[in-house]
């Protein structure tokens, strides 16, 4: 099976014009492949580059250098790095989602609104969305109560239940989650792990940064460590 994701010799430089032009490696020569269904986890210490991969794949970060080759539906295969930013927006909106760490959205949604959002704008009926984002957020067990409520005042944990809601209701071709059980208890983690397991059997990719590696053991398929900016595959057990 040919990969949906190809990243080769990827480099991220920050150079900061305060400090007299002074340079900071995010990461530096990454490589590795995803396949449909696979996903892929990355550890390390914090500081290290971990989510900066992330931010380069989902071009949140222009790449200083190297390739991420994209099987994308809409353009066939795409290089992330020297795409326009409409082709970067559409492949966002219909085959790439984000889970970051942190819950941005407009201060007047409602936490259900959120994600029927993430449908329509996807091209969906509001009442075809409305049924699925109900169910979502049922599964990973937000109460009713909130659903009409401004996520603002949530909890952390609530707000990354949420986060995970909306970013895998519209189960897109490549999801990309960074630290995905950070604020979640152990019950909170059972149905973040199902809904990984379910998007896997229906084809998503997946790319993972995570400090939590009890829950990592049991959904990657492929470990690598981040290790002064380079990234080495590691074993799973």
């Amino acid at each position: 099976m040919s990969a949906i994701l190809q990243v080769e010799d990827l480099s991220k430089v920050f150079v900061l014009h305060s400090v007299e032009g002074k340079r900071i490696v995010g990461c530096q020569q990454v490589g590795f492949t995803v396949r449909a269904g696979e996903f892929v986890g990355i550890t390390g210490n914090s500081g290290g580059g971990k989510t900066t991969i992330l931010k380069c794949l989902y071009r949140t970060y222009l790449p200083s250098s190297g390739k991420i080759l994209f099987d994308s539906e809409l353009f066939g295969k795409i290089d992330l790095v020297n795409s326009t930013e409409r082709d970067i927006i559409a492949i966002r909106k219909h085959e790439i989602s984000y889970v970051a760490q942190f819950l941005q959205v407009l201060p007047q949604m409602t936490a259900l609104e959120v994600v029927v959002e993430a449908l329509t704008e996807r091209g969906l009926s509001y009442e075809h969305s409305h049924i699925q984002a109900s169910s979502i957020l049922r599964h990973f067990q937000l109460p009713g109560n909130l659903w009409d409520i401004l996520p603002h005042t949530f909890s952390g944990g609530e707000k990354l239940r949420l986060n995970l809601a909306r970013a895998m209701v519209w189960r897109p071709r490549l999801l990309l989650l960074d630290e995905p059980t950070a604020s979640l208890d152990e019950q909170s983690k059972i149905p973040v792990r199902d809904m990984i397991k379910n998007l896997k059997e229906a084809g998503t990719a997946m790319v993972g940064v995570f400090h939590d590696l009890s829950f990592m053991k049991d959904v990657v398929d492929r470990h690598f460590q981040m290790h002064q900016g380079q990234l080495r595959e590691a074993g799973i057990a």
